[in-house]
């Protein structure tokens, strides 16, 4: 238990470290929200913990377990079937349990399910993944990631809030629902242990940000955190 605690205490860090560089430097220090996912990664790489037995435990864009479609309004993400002919989301970044390539490697069985991809179309075999998903949470106690992060950078003024207020709420739901898809099958998966949003606002957006803070009152403040950088 101690070495996924430390894994989940060495993310927040990171992230921490994250939020000091982007107050700590000027306004245009980061210029995308890609750069703010390359130094997060860059941060895991040069703690040098990451690395077990062959794999990386840090990954960007990570497919979703499920196929989703996004909504203008409450709930602003729906559930699809596997036939569905809509999309799989992707999350930002990821940190896989440890235990969960273990017990893949010392039961001979395929990594296909940790990678989240497999060779046929996606519901021919998103159904043995979650069977194997589930065998390892009976066997384990475990969920297969241990942390989920989304970022959002409001670095550019906008004619209004509305577009990336949808997009802030839009990624809080897809952490929801990557936290309680599985409970709503047969299988019961536990996917994920925990999740965070974390939203850095420039100084060029402080009017939008302080509005989108003020919608976001209403929801669980263990699921974001608001990084805003003052004129």
């Amino acid at each position: 238990m101690s070495q996924r605690r430390d894994l989940i205490e060495l993310i927040e860090q990171h992230l921490n470290m994250l939020a000091d560089t982007f107050l700590n430097n000027i306004n245009d220090f980061f210029f995308t929200e890609k750069e703010l996912h390359a130094y997060f990664y860059h941060l895991s790489v040069l703690s040098g913990a990451f690395r077990h037995r062959g794999h990386y435990l840090v990954h960007t864009e990570y497919p979703s377990p499920f196929k989703c479609s996004y909504k203008d309004d409450s709930p602003y993400i729906n559930h699809e079937p596997v036939d569905s002919k809509k999309q799989r989301s992707h999350i930002d970044c990821v940190l896989i349990n440890p235990m969960f390539i273990d017990w893949l490697l010392d039961n001979r069985l395929s990594i296909k399910p940790l990678i989240g991809i497999g060779d046929k179309r996606f519901d021919l075999y998103i159904n043995d993944f979650y069977d194997t998903y589930a065998k390892f949470n009976r066997a384990t106690g475990e969920a297969i990631l241990l942390y989920a992060v989304e970022f959002k950078f409001l670095r550019h003024s906008y004619a209004g809030s509305k577009y990336p207020a949808k997009g802030i709420r839009q990624d809080i739901a897809k952490l929801r629902l990557l936290r309680e898809f599985g409970t709503r099958m047969p299988y019961n998966i536990n996917f994920v242990s925990r999740t965070k949003t974390v939203i850095f606002v420039g100084e060029r957006t402080q009017r939008a940000g302080e509005k989108i803070r003020r919608q976001l009152e209403a929801y669980d403040s263990e699921e974001y955190v608001m990084i805003t950088r003052q004129p």
